[in-house]
Order: structure tokens, then sequence, then C-alpha cells
């Protein structure tokens, strides 16, 4: 929404609506994108299901070892 000081205000606001109708249009058309909270739902639930069984360092030590392969470091 750049405008030139020269410009009349009434040929601004003209390009100015138009410029918000076509940025408008193209967010309606846009598909969604929610590849990322899925994903993060899926760790969380998994997380919650390997911590929800068993109780204290053997859960944390069995959730990093599923997810990161490290979990004998503990």
């Amino acid at each position: 929404m750049n405008f030139d000081e020269n410009e009349p205000p009434s040929v601004r606001e003209e390009r100015f609506v138009a410029e918000r109708v076509a940025r408008r249009a193209a967010r309606k058309s846009a598909p969604l994108d929610s590849r990322g909270a899925h994903l993060g739902a899926v760790i969380v639930t998994v997380a919650l299901v390997l911590l929800g069984g068993h109780g204290g360092r053997h859960a944390v030590r069995r959730a990093c070892n599923v997810t990161f392969g490290w979990g004998d470091g503990f």
C-alpha cells in the first residue's frame, strides 16, 4: 500500500480498496496448510501415550528412546 504524495486522495483510496479486495480474494482461495499442526498433535499424543502408561524415569527414558533414539543417556 505505497502511495505517491502527489496522488489525489480519492485515487489513492480507490487503489487501496482494490488492493484490499485482491488480497482478501487471494487469502480466501489459498489452501489451508495445517500439516505442522497435525504433526505436532501426533508428537504430543505419542508422548502422552508413552508417559501415561508408566511412571517416572522409565517413561521419560522410553519416550526419549522412541522419539529421538537416545533414551539410554539417562
